[in-house]
């Protein structure tokens, strides 16, 4: 296997900063939506759809920038899509009407999606075993410090600028990890493979026919679906039901993502002491089903405190962390010269879930309120993942790289 560069530190660091870009895109806008609608008269009430559109373009792009990825090397697609990104989130900084806006925000997604994929390739180019557990963990760590952090500075620019700052930034940031790409980042796919790939039938066909994938990539969507449900509700939650400000949203958001955090390190402690990866995840899911199993009580009691509220919705996000990178881990695990086709297929039912979940969270929030439409949509997205880690068989054991 390739070595990923002289210091793997940085390289998976810089995985993980790529891995952020949705995050970035959406936690960092979501204060900045009450100023859109404000400022585009056309766009009251419809705020989220800037939210949508992204998500259709984040789900779309993987299912063939995985497969260009294998043919011609990671590099260049990502080369492209960060170019891509910074200047589509340019445009959206610069948008004179909603139409463009959105425009802009689609075209945004089917960037960020591109290259969001290629670090979990990234990672089966490049270690197996413990070594890309290992890898997958900090990855999910970073990208469980996104919600963490990207919602402070854009309630911050909101304090200082209008919504085209929030964009603004998210170009600059796109700039910074093109930048990284060219100069840090090598190629991770051998140049035999690329000289040679599998004909897009038998690369497809050696994917969706795994049981494993299916099991683990349902496991790992369903769950990260509980968790985005949650993220789709907390505006409406926390600034609706508790009237919070932009600025105070993004503190309490922030505490609450933090657990993903502490679920990745809980779940790198337990692989260190011999815990296999299913165990790990069986783990997570019983603390998501217990977590989301809370959200009911804390609903029926009416307006629950704050603080309760976070933790409860904390303990989802940690039991997400014990999920992620290991699900993600045993869903490549089968695949190596598939790998860029298996992580477009993963991220794809990945958002796919999510923008499932963003949409029942926009339908049934009228009706039901922010807590009761959350508490809803992650106990069944949560049972979702419990059910497919029970039921799915896994295949013979998989080839190795």
């Amino acid at each position: 296997m390739p070595h990923p560069s002289r210091c793997p530190t940085v390289f998976t660091l810089i995985l993980g900063a790529l891995s952020t870009l949705g995050s970035l895109s959406i936690d960092m806008g979501l204060p900045a939506l009450p100023a859109i609608e404000l400022a585009f008269p056309e766009a009251m009430g419809h705020g989220a759809l800037t939210l949508s559109l992204f998500l259709v373009g984040f789900c779309l792009s993987p299912l063939f920038a995985g497969l260009i990825s294998d043919r011609v090397g990671r590099k260049p697609v990502l080369v492209k899509g960060l170019a891509l990104f910074a200047v589509a989130a340019t445009t959206c900084a610069s948008a004179q009407s909603f139409p463009g806006l959105l425009a802009a925000r689609l075209i945004q997604g089917l960037a960020a999606g591109a290259c969001v994929l290629l670090p979990i390739s990234m990672v089966r180019d490049t270690a197996e075993g413990p070594a890309a557990r290992a890898q997958l963990a900090l990855i999910t760590a970073i990208l469980g410090l996104a919600p963490l952090a990207a919602p402070l500075p854009g309630g911050w620019l909101m304090t200082i600028a209008t919504w085209r700052a929030v964009f603004g930034a998210q170009a600059i940031a796109g700039a910074l990890l093109l930048l990284a790409a060219l100069t840090i980042l090598p190629e991770t796919v051998p140049e035999a493979r690329r000289r040679a790939p599998l004909p897009i039938r038998a690369a497809y066909g050696a994917v969706l026919s795994n049981r494993t994938f299916w099991r683990f990539c349902i496991v790992f969507s369903s769950a990260f679906a509980a968790m985005f449900a949650f993220i789709s509700a907390a505006p409406a939650i926390f600034m609706g039901q508790y009237h919070l400000s932009g600025e105070r949203f993004s503190w309490a958001f922030s505490v609450t993502a933090l657990g993903v955090l502490l679920g990745t390190t809980a779940g790198g402690i337990l692989s260190r002491v011999g815990r296999s990866a299913p165990g790990i995840i069986g783990l997570g899911l019983i603390a998501l089903l217990a977590a989301v199993g809370l959200f009911p009580v804390i609903t029926l009691t009416g307006k629950a405190a704050l603080t309760s509220l976070a933790v409860n919705a904390g303990a989802v996000f940690f039991a997400f962390g014990l999920i992620g990178p290991n699900a993600t881990h045993e869903a490549m695990r089968p695949f190596a010269r598939e790998a860029g086709v298996a992580a477009g297929v993963s991220r794809f039912v990945q958002m796919m879930l999510a923008a499932v979940a963003s949409g029942l969270v926009a339908a049934l929030t009228p009706r039901l309120g922010g807590l009761g439409t959350a508490a809803i949509l992650m106990g069944g997205f949560a049972a979702a993942a419990a059910l497919a880690f029970l039921l799915i068989p896994s295949a013979p054991r998989p080839r190795e790289g």
